[in-house]
C-alpha cells in the first residue's frame, strides 16, 4: 500500500487533534500502532518463507475469492484485511502450515 506513508498521514492527524483538544496522542494513536505491529508481524512471517513457501502462499492468493477480497477491502486496514481473509479462505491454515 503506501509503505507507511498512510498511517504516518494519520498518526499527524491524530497530532493535530491531540494538541487542538488536549488529548492523549497515545491513546488516539492506539489503533494505528497495532494496525502497525501487525503488518511487522506479516513482514516477519514472510521473511522466514523458504522459496517454495513463498510460491504456495502467492499461489493460493490466486483464486476468485482472494482476488475479491482485495478488491473491497482496505488493505490499509490489516485486522479487517485478515479477518476478510480468514472468515472466507483457508488462509490461516495456510500460515499454521508455513510456521510449523
Amino acid at each position: 500500500t503506501g509503505g507507511g506513508i498512510i498511517p504516518g498521514l494519520k498518526c499527524a492527524q491524530q497530532l493535530v487533534k491531540s494538541i487542538e483538544n488536549n488529548q492523549d496522542y497515545r491513546k488516539n494513536t492506539k489503533k494505528i500502532y497495532k494496525g502497525l505491529k501487525l503488518n511487522l508481524f506479516v513482514r516477519k512471517l514472510l521473511d522466514k518463507m523458504n522459496d517454495n513457501d513463498y510460491d504456495t502462499f502467492m499461489n493460493s492468493l490466486n483464486t476468485p475469492k482472494i482476488k475479491e477480497i482485495l478488491a473491497n477491502v482496505d488493505r490499509d486496514k490489516p485486522f479487517d484485511l485478515l479477518f476478510a481473509l480468514g472468515k472466507k479462505t483457508a488462509m490461516p491454515r495456510l500460515l499454521a502450515l508455513i510456521l510449523l
